[in-house]
């Protein structure tokens, strides 16, 4: 079978969201991609009939790539044939490796990720609360100004080096330096950036970008304090006061945040893999 692949039109998106809910366990970030990022996102058609789609985002050191295809046209080689266009892609582009993800307990895309040459690199809860906004007193914390940058920065870059050496899943794991690409991005989303402040320095940071909580970290002298929690408190209310109906976070399996957000009435909806090849 010969398949066509094209960018997606305001009516390709229509049919790509009727075609993904037809398995909710392996939707992933699709949704948000054909909504947020059509640029990612890619179609693929046999005859006029649409079978599947690629998420792929393209990078020079590591690539993302996902692939759904239609239930009804399963086990029939179409997702070997999207694959192997989305890999041609990225060896033109240049790129030195793949990362893709699935549901872990989906048991076929788990072979055809192994048959496909992607072993694991770590696994990632997505978790919900819907229990809405939390009972706080008034704690230290303020919007993100840019001149925060580098001290905030720094603790994220320690906060999570250290909890990725700790997980055992990243042996690759390092503390990046500061760069002006990366403070004129924040300055940009300064909106979803806070600060949490003790004794007139940076005890804590988290960041929210729409109703997903994006990250929570706090300086490593000052964990086991309650700091996390409050902050991840705060950042539900406000994704509750920008008129959101429930909260949303990964959490990297072995992150011992894991029993901060059970304890909060956070509930996992699925597991996923991240699984890696190199080109």
């Amino acid at each position: 079978m010969e398949l066509q692949y094209r960018g997606i039109t305001e009516k390709d998106a229509k049919a790509l969201k009727v075609l993904l809910h037809r398995d909710e366990d392996n939707i992933g970030d699709f949704l948000d991609a054909v909504e947020n990022e059509t640029e990612l996102i890619t179609a693929a058609y046999l005859g006029t009939e649409l079978v599947g789609v690629i998420q792929l985002a393209e990078d020079i050191s590591c690539s993302y790539l996902a692939i759904f295809v239609d239930p009804d046209w399963r086990g029939r080689g179409i997702g070997s044939e999207m694959l192997a266009y989305a890999q041609e892609r990225l060896y033109k582009f240049g790129t030195e490796s793949i990362m893709t993800s699935f549901n872990r307990n989906d048991g076929g895309a788990l072979r055809f990720a192994r048959k496909h040459g992607f072993n694991r690199n770590f696994s990632s809860s997505y978790m919900e609360y819907t229990g809405g906004r939390f009972e706080l007193e008034e704690l230290p914390v303020r919007g993100y100004r840019d001149d925060d940058y580098i001290e905030s920065q720094k603790l994220i870059q320690k906060a999570f080096y250290e909890m990725n050496v700790r997980v055992g899943d990243f042996p690759d794991a390092k503390i990046e330096e500061p760069n002006e690409e990366e403070q004129r991005d924040w300055a940009e989303n300064a909106s979803g950036r806070f600060v949490y402040t003790e004794n007139g320095r940076i005890a804590g940071f988290g960041h929210i970008s729409d109703n997903e909580i994006e990250g929570v970290a706090v300086r490593s002298d000052l964990q086991g304090q309650g700091i996390g929690r409050k902050m991840t408190m705060y950042l539900c209310n406000q994704i509750f006061d920008r008129g959101y109906n429930s909260v949303i976070l990964w959490c990297v399996t072995g992150n011992y945040a894991r029993k901060l957000y059970d304890s909060l009435g956070f509930r996992e909806k699925y597991t996923a893999e991240f699984a890696r090849k190199k080109i």
